[in-house]
């Protein structure tokens, strides 16, 4: 039987990182799977690597970069590919500080966030689970349990785009009630925390999330106003004055095609057009929903093979019957017949037809035109590394155990694996959710969750530590700071690690991961 490779990419410019990684790898060779570290210098040539890979994980080194979101934003576009979507993201990071200010990352499809001189070892752990759902390398940690007690974790979000009265924003949960809670953080005299929920879609809109979700803001009127409700005049002067630091949106293009380089030419077209929703579908399939939720004002279809042509009829057929699908263009590409021929044939005015193959040149001149049609739509949006566009969703939950490197937690929502969501008692933290590593115990209300701890300092694992001895000796009763006398973190000595972890004894190791519950799936595992 050959062996399969799984690809190892390190984005960055760290040899002493990138010989680490490469020795934790080794290490994990068997008689079934090799693996094959590369190291490439930027985000741009990852995608070279990764449109010929399917099985690969993602290591980016964020640490001498001045921008991590637009070194992020290539991979961001492809991982929406379909057979893309299961390639892990993990980020280096130099401290907790440079994560907060590049939390949208985690919406860009980052997985994991890791910060340089922390356990090198406990966080390849993790990625390696979160990779291939493999528990074989991760080890036991002291676990504090036997409570269940009220929390609030906060689910990541991200404004795509709003308006004068209303937030389209992308998140990972399905929203329970007609009225939402949110924290925004636009500017000082904000202080709406309730939304209703006007409509909810299965996809981010502009995202790497589940849903999207269109919230009108309930603004106070008259007398009697809730002292959490704001004055639409206060919102509209707001935007007014803060008009030129925002992106007016101008439509959605949607590219079908599998052809090698279109990855690529769709991230450069959608750092040249911040306006605009790019999205990739590799084929058509019978009644998928995406190109409704979607909606296109443009279209461009690759012709690949004898395949392409029932697929462009199939997918004209249900633009006719789908009243929101009506494109300004639908671009054809590589097709042998003349424009005035596909017209006549499938009676739309809106074709176009070329024998060439999409590139930049074409794909550009089609984009302006149709920025000409959609202008002065107000549909407003901020840049992608703007601080604002940032949104928190307050889970009401209870934690049920705690080790240095695993949080559980029940929840009413339903979260999907591989989310974030962020605590702040007793220290902040971020916790990716995965399958859990143990057996949890039914939740008759909603769902428990485990996570793996994530973006803490060396010298806050040392708190955890802390934490996790002091419940297994004194017990809990209540889960906030004020139960917690633990000292000023950084006053604590560090616990050196053992000299050689990677030799862990086999008897430490953690068993295979318990039969997972049913839950969606960020990384489309199957």
């Amino acid at each position: 039987m050959s062996k399969s490779t799984r690809i190892i990419l390190y984005v960055g410019d760290q040899r002493d990182i990138f010989l680490l990684i490469c020795s934790y790898f080794k290490e994990r060779d068997d008689n079934f799977t090799t693996y094959d570290c590369r190291q490439v210098a930027s985000g741009q040539e990852c995608l070279g690597v990764l449109e010929s890979e399917l099985d690969a994980l993602v290591i980016m080194d964020f640490c001498e970069v001045e921008d991590p979101i637009q070194f992020m934003q290539r991979l961001t576009i492809f991982k929406r590919w379909k057979t893309k979507a299961s390639v892990a993201v993990g980020g280096i990071f130099n401290n907790k500080k440079q994560i907060k200010e590049s939390e949208v990352l985690f919406g860009l499809a980052l997985n994991y966030a890791y910060i340089k001189g922390g356990d090198d070892v406990q966080a390849l752990n993790s990625l390696f689970y979160i990779a291939y759902e493999d528990a074989s390398p991760c080890l036991d940690y002291a676990l504090a349990k036997g409570f269940k007690l009220p929390f609030r974790p906060k689910s990541l979000g991200y404004i795509s785009e709003f308006t004068t009265n209303s937030f389209l924003v992308d998140k990972d949960f399905k929203s329970l009630n007609e009225e939402v809670e949110m924290e925004l953080d636009l500017f000082e005299d904000f202080i709406a925390t309730k939304f209703s929920l006007a409509d909810e879609y299965d996809m981010g809109a502009r995202f790497n999330t589940l849903y999207s979700a269109h919230l009108q803001i309930e603004f106070a009127s008259g007398w009697k106003a809730d002292e959490n409700a704001m004055f639409e005049d206060t919102f509209t002067s707001w935007i007014g004055m803060n008009q030129d630091s925002f992106i007016e949106r101008k439509g959605s293009v949607l590219i079908y095609g599998k052809r090698r380089g279109l990855g690529n030419l769709l991230s450069s077209m959608a750092n040249e057009y911040p306006d605009i929703d790019f999205h990739l579908i590799e084929e058509f399939e019978e009644d998928n929903q995406e190109m409704i939720k979607i909606a296109p004002d443009l279209v461009f279809f690759q012709m690949e093979d004898e395949q392409s042509f029932h697929d462009l009829e199939r997918m004209l057929i249900q633009m006719s019957y789908e009243r929101v699908l009506n494109p300004s263009i639908v671009a054809v590409f590589g097709h042998p017949s003349s424009t005035d021929a596909l017209r006549k044939l499938y009676g739309r005015g809106n074709l176009i037809a070329t024998t060439y193959d999409i590139d930049e040149r074409l794909g550009h001149g089609m984009v302006e035109r149709m920025q000409a049609v959609k202008k002065g739509q107000d549909i407003l949006r901020f840049k992608t590394k703007d601080q604002r566009l940032k949104a928190y969703f307050p889970l009401d939950a209870q934690i049920t155990s705690l080790t240095e490197n695993e949080i559980t937690f029940m929840t009413t929502e339903e979260l999907p694996y591989y989310s974030v969501v962020k605590v702040s008692v007793p220290l902040d933290l971020y916790a990716v959710i995965v399958p859990s590593l143990k057996k949890l115990s039914p939740n008759i209300h909603g769902h428990h969750y485990m996570g793996l701890i994530c973006g803490v300092e060396s010298y806050e694992y040392n708190t955890l530590r802390k934490l996790v001895n002091h419940i297994i000796d004194n017990g809990i009763e209540e889960w906030s700071n004020d139960s917690f006398d633990l000292g000023d973190p950084k006053t604590i000595a560090e616990i050196e690690p053992e000299e050689d972890a990677l030799d862990e004894p086999q008897e430490n190791k953690r068993p295979d991961r318990v039969e997972r519950h049913k839950s969606k799936n960020k990384l489309a595992k199957l």
